[in-house]
């Protein structure tokens, strides 16, 4: 894992099964975004898939949108009982957006998509939601997103 400092994030992709040993007390966030999620934000967008994002596996990046995001967060990881899953879906939908933004190369759209209805779809919901089949998952079961 990477040595983090506040505000740093760094970028795994789960077929290169990464691992992380936590001999230490720790105050990270971990996000899983789904391929899909990514193929969601492009659909609601109306852009063409995303079919990589430009990184460097395991290499530290000062995001500050993704650290922000990651704070508003806390609150609502801290108390699950007070938090609004509004919210917590749309702070989520946010961080996939900028990443699909910043790493996958969508261009931010000024418009709402043609035919696209406010409010959020099925699919959006699927996969940014924190309790989604994600949090079910044997791996991301114990991460505090999830709880």
């Amino acid at each position: 894992m990477c040595d983090l400092r506040v505000g740093e994030s760094c970028f795994h992709h789960l077929e290169r099964d990464p691992t992380v040993l936590l001999d230490k007390p720790y105050h990270s966030l971990f996000f899983y975004l789904p391929r899909a999620a990514l193929d969601v934000v492009a659909v609601e967008a109306n852009v063409p898939r995303i079919r990589d994002l430009s990184y460097k596996p395991g290499a530290i990046v000062n995001d500050v949108t993704i650290s922000n995001l990651g704070s508003l967060l806390r609150p609502a990881l801290s108390h699950p009982d007070q938090a609004n899953r509004l919210f917590v879906d749309n702070v989520m939908l946010a961080l996939g957006v900028h990443i699909a933004q910043a790493y996958g190369g969508m261009r931010p759209v000024s418009r709402p998509a043609r035919g696209s209805r406010h409010g959020r779809s099925d699919a959006r919901r699927k996969f940014f939601a924190p309790t989604s089949r994600v949090c079910r998952s044997r791996r991301w079961r114990e991460s505090a997103i999830c709880q």
